[in-house]
């Protein structure tokens, strides 16, 4: 079976939302072992019955999976038109014609009476999306009330960390010795684009960062604050977003903050995708430079909350950092 891709309507295609359609992109998820493992691993603890939903379904790949577990059909809901083509010859080719559906929109965007009210699971990879809190965010709990069993739904529950760096060498883990910005510098040209983004080893900082990341927490033992999250167990899954205050030592400087997220994929709690994982290379912990130093001698704590920012359409990304008691912004805007 050959694919090719056939893109009618050119003009419709480019107004919806393509941002994961990027088969490079799909390549490098798809030789994530970690990733596909731990997936796989909570699917086949569900019990295979009824009607599957993939929220971001992407490649299809978690689709297939619950396919050949079991499950009768599967809606994929996936806006990227390039990507849901192969999807289709993905599942074609192995087998599953006519037991999929493609909804070619973002979750949020969904006629839900199209989709059947008794489920019997529902999987989702939009680990941002769910833990930020943008986009399928407000559709979720609609989805999973339909799910007969809590045990089918993937992900369970799952948090976000972060921690006060005052050193700024744990992101430049595996920085080369000689990079772009430090050339621009060189020729007296300042680009400040790293202050408007949070960057990680998977998108810039390629080697070392989680081990760094691990050896930095054991030695050095920071406070940890835990903020946003969800838990699908519950009948509210999204707690009220409340600040995580964190003490800050009479000597301390600090000069950014590192995050990393950390999810259950099965009920059981013992299927655990954390982005802190070295072996886990599809997400990464990533690294915020703070708009200036936390010094203990101004603070004795800080109250960190994370704020939306709806500035970034036609995807709510944008988000900054404040200090909830005082309302003092710690980092610019920062955008995807």
């Amino acid at each position: 079976m050959s694919f090719a891709l056939n893109l009618a309507n050119i003009e419709d295609t480019v107004q919806k939302p393509q941002e994961y359609g990027r088969f490079m992109q799909h390549c490098y998820l798809l030789f994530d072992v970690r990733r596909l493992s731990l997936f796989s691993e909570a699917i086949e603890k569900t019990k295979a019955s009824g009607v599957a939903v993939d929220v971001g379904s992407g490649n299809g790949i978690l689709s297939l999976m619950a396919l050949k577990h079991g499950y009768e059909h599967v809606f994929m809901i996936e806006p990227s038109d390039k990507i849901a083509q192969y999807a289709t010859h993905l599942l074609e080719k192995n087998g599953m014609a006519g037991r999929f559906t493609i909804i070619d929109q973002p979750l949020e965007y969904v006629n839900l009476s199209r989709l059947p009210k008794q489920l019997g699971l529902v999987v989702s990879e939009t680990i941002s999306s769910l833990i930020f809190g943008f986009g399928s965010w407000d559709a979720f709990p609609t989805l999973v009330s339909r799910v007969s069993s809590k045990e089918s739904i993937i992900p369970t529950r799952g948090k976000l960390n972060f921690i006060l760096v005052e050193d700024d060498s744990i992101p430049r883990t595996g920085l080369p010795p000689a990079n772009g910005f430090d050339f621009l510098r060189s020729k007296s040209i300042e680009v400040d684009l790293l202050d408007y983004t949070f960057f990680s080893s998977g998108n810039m900082y390629a080697v070392n960062f989680e081990k760094a990341l691990q050896n930095y927490i054991e030695e050095s033992k920071p406070q940890i604050a835990t903020m946003q999250g969800f838990d699908f167990t519950k009948s509210n899954p999204y707690p009220a977003k409340v600040a995580s205050t964190v003490a800050i030592p009479s000597k301390a400087a600090y000069k950014g903050i590192i995050g990393w997220f950390s999810v259950e994929l099965s009920h059981d709690g013992k299927t655990i995708l954390s982005s802190v994982d070295p072996t886990l290379f599809a997400w990464k912990p990533f690294y915020i430079p703070l708009k200036r130093p936390i010094k203990g001698s101004e603070f004795s704590e800080i109250s960190l909350e994370l704020m939306l920012k709806r500035v970034d359409a036609p995807y709510t990304y944008a988000f900054q950092f404040a200090d909830h008691i005082s309302g003092k912004e710690l980092t610019n805007i920062l955008y995807w």
